[in-house]
């Protein structure tokens, strides 16, 4: 049972992972490309589980798009930070969806597939273990008999 209920989880997690990136691809490509610059580090703090807190930096990201200057704070932050103030980013930006973020393959990309990657794995590893017998007979022939 508890093999079961595990490989739904993770065949949910893939099917998750894999529909946000086709949501990621679906808005960038509607999205036009301009050049931003990061104009401060924003501190977030982040509770730890064990108590206490860490503290994380989020680029503002200030850019111009018809003629209209703009500035949004990077969902994604990190410690110690990716990006230094003054630093010139690539920004992917959507007005018709009022969205913008920092155009890296990792901000746009990085949970569907670290998140495939994870779904995929455990759904095959819990298959092989339920179907182990079989996959033991394949690979160990001279234990048949």
């Amino acid at each position: 049972m508890f093999s079961w209920i595990v490989l739904i989880l993770s065949i949910a997690l893939l099917l998750f992972a894999v529909g946000a990136g086709m949501k990621t691809h679906s808005w960038v490509k509607d999205a036009q490309s301009v050049e931003g610059t990061v104009v401060e580090l924003v501190e977030k703090r982040k509770k730890k589980k064990k108590g206490g807190t860490r503290l994380t930096y989020a680029p503002r990201v200030s850019y111009v798009i018809n003629g209209e200057t703009k500035e949004f704070v990077s969902s994604q932050s990190s410690n110690p930070p990716d990006f230094k103030t003054g630093d010139t980013v690539r920004v992917a930006v959507n007005p018709a969806k009022d969205k913008e973020c920092i155009a890296t393959f990792g901000e746009l990309y990085g949970f569907p597939v670290v998140g495939s990657c994870l779904g995929g794995a455990l759904a095959l590893g819990v298959l092989v273990i339920m179907n182990g017998d079989k996959v033991l007979r394949i690979m160990h022939p001279n234990l048949n008999g």
